[in-house]
């Protein structure tokens, strides 16, 4: 997570003009990781607790449909998503668990046994 913006900012970074590497282009869920993928194609891992989600309508946030992963730890394991407003959390946000490339969510109560993989949504 280096290229995030890490550790406390002392001001409040400016949102509106993203680089690629902090601007979100899809967040998958599965059991207790997240996914976040980003526009320069990565994809960092966040365990469930170490990722919140946040909004600025400020002049400095992000604009709508283009929320930034800004990191909020002191030891790189822990960031934040900040969206334009609270309706862009629940439309980015795919909740889905991959096993081997099928879609195996259905069994087992959403508990596929295996190796699990969650895969996000592409696009905004």
């Amino acid at each position: 997570m280096g290229e995030i913006l890490l550790g406390v900012a002392e001001t409040v970074p400016n949102l509106k003009n993203l680089r690629p590497e902090i601007r979100v282009q899809a967040i998958g869920y599965c059991h207790d990781t997240y996914r976040v993928t980003t526009a320069d194609g990565r994809t960092r891992d966040f365990w469930e607790r170490n990722l919140r989600f946040k909004t600025d309508s400020g002049n400095d946030g992000p604009e709508k449909g283009a929320p930034a992963l800004v990191g909020a730890g002191m030891m790189g394991d822990r960031a934040d998503v900040i969206f334009a407003d609270p309706r862009g959390i629940s439309t980015l946000i795919v909740g889905k668990c991959w096993m081997g490339g099928t879609d195996r969510s259905d069994l087992l109560g959403g508990r596929a046994r295996g190796k699990r993989r969650c895969v996000p949504r592409a696009g905004v």
